[in-house]
Order: structure tokens, then C-alpha cells, then sequence
């Protein structure tokens, strides 16, 4: 019978939840990312103008702080003309992100960093997916369901 099942239905050990692949090799980019977003926003970056998109190539080391942070390698460093930018991809912020954040504003005040939260993802997603090839949704196949 199909529908609504109850919620003790949904916690016995005949349904499973598979959640999709995150981190892993993306053949249409020739990358290994961490996540569906980071490889989602890399192929959005590409769609730009941008004379260069490169995936974690720098590292940041920082002096001595009290956080016990020794370096920070951001998510993409974007370059055109001579001027460059830094982009980290975010779903949430923990404790030791906005310390990093801290810590590259006042060890590299010259650097821009920008961040995609969630929220500025979700918009990326609405506005450009469908036009931009091998983009990677998320489907949660839940007993015989799909949730989006």
C-alpha cells in the first residue's frame, strides 16, 4: 500500500536511507572534491569570465594565535587580469571557520575572501543549474520514496 507510513515504520531496519556520494573524483572536471557544492560551485565558476579557476592551491599558514590554528587552504582562487580572489564553500559555520576567518583577515589583510553559505548556494542552484552541464543534485532515496 502506498502513502504516508508512521514514524516507527520508518526507523525499522527494512528501509534504508542512502545518502549521495560527497567527496569523491568528478570525471567531467578532473578534480577530487570534498563535496557535491564545492564541485557544483567549481563548475559555476567555470561558466564566468574568469581567466583562471583553481581548486585548493594555496595554503595560508598563520603566525602563532590563540586558536591553535597553523594554516587555511580556501576552496577556490579565482584570477583575472592580475587581481585574485578567494572563495571558500560553506554549508554552515562552525567555531574554528569564523576563527580561520579571523585569522586571514589579520594575517593577510589584503586578501579578499569571500564565502557561499547555503543560503547564496540555494541561489546559484535556482538560477543556473539547469543550464550548467553534469550538475549535481540531491536525492535521498528513503525505503521506497524519494525525498528532495
Amino acid at each position: 500500500m502506498f502513502g504516508l507510513r508512521k514514524q516507527e515504520d520508518l526507523t525499522k531496519k527494512n528501509y534504508k536511507i542512502r545518502y549521495p556520494a560527497k567527496a569523491g573524483y568528478r570525471h567531467d572536471t578532473k578534480i577530487y572534491f570534498k563535496s557535491k557544492m564545492e564541485a557544483n560551485v567549481y563548475r559555476f565558476l567555470k561558466t564566468k569570465k574568469y581567466d583562471q579557476v583553481e581548486y585548493e592551491p594555496d595554503l595560508l599558514y598563520f603566525a602563532h594565535n590563540r586558536y591553535g590554528i597553523k594554516g587555511y587552504v580556501p576552496d577556490f582562487k579565482v584570477t583575472f587580469g592580475k587581481r585574485f580572489y578567494y572563495i571558500e564553500v560553506k554549508g554552515f559555520m562552525e567555531k574554528s571557520d569564523y576563527a580561520k576567518v579571523a585569522l586571514v583577515r589579520r594575517d593577510y589583510p589584503w586578501i579578499k575572501l569571500f564565502y557561499i553559505d547555503q543560503k547564496k548556494y540555494n541561489l546559484i542552484k535556482k538560477n543556473y543549474a539547469k543550464e550548467i552541464k553534469n550538475w549535481e543534485w540531491c536525492i535521498i532515496i528513503l525505503g521506497i520514496g524519494l525525498v528532495y
